[in-house]
């Protein structure tokens, strides 16, 4: 079995589609991640929210939850998420493996990266979310975050 692909479709703040195509990090890349993770995740786990939702309504809580990490901490996780993902934004794809990519793909366009993020968790760790709620439970709830100013 290997691992698996998912694609997605972000609408930009102009109406441009933003197409995604990602496949799940190598098994001890994931668990690596994950540590990593756990304390910015941590806050996910008691708010209303569901990580299998529109990855676009999850993209307030991405900012708050990244407000507790410096710059650098922030751009190294963003960078582990994203690490590999096709990205094709106005005809031209780029395989975002660096700041440049990243860059270029997102550029002005912060809640899609928000979006994009919480769409590379779910790829990475929807069936880690789902199991701790029990089989056939749905994904545990997440208090929402307070709005952006």
């Amino acid at each position: 079995m290997g691992r698996k692909t998912e694609e997605k479709t972000l609408e930009l703040s102009d109406g441009s589609p933003l197409a995604l195509k990602a496949q799940q990090l190598p098994a001890l890349d994931a668990l690596r991640l994950a540590a990593r993770l756990a304390r910015v995740v941590a806050p996910l786990a008691t708010s209303g929210l569901k990580l299998d939702q529109d990855a676009s309504a999850l993209a307030p809580v991405v900012a708050s939850m990244l407000a507790q990490l410096d710059g650098d901490e922030v751009s190294a996780l963003a960078r582990e998420l994203l690490k590999g993902t096709l990205a094709v934004r106005d005809g031209k794809a780029r395989t975002l493996l660096g700041d440049d990519a990243i860059n270029q793909a997102f550029e002005g366009e912060f809640k899609a990266l928000c979006a994009a993020l919480i769409w590379a968790v779910q790829v990475n760790f929807r069936d880690f979310f789902r199991g701790t709620a029990g089989a056939g439970a749905a994904a545990p709830a997440v208090a929402a975050p307070t709005a952006l100013a």
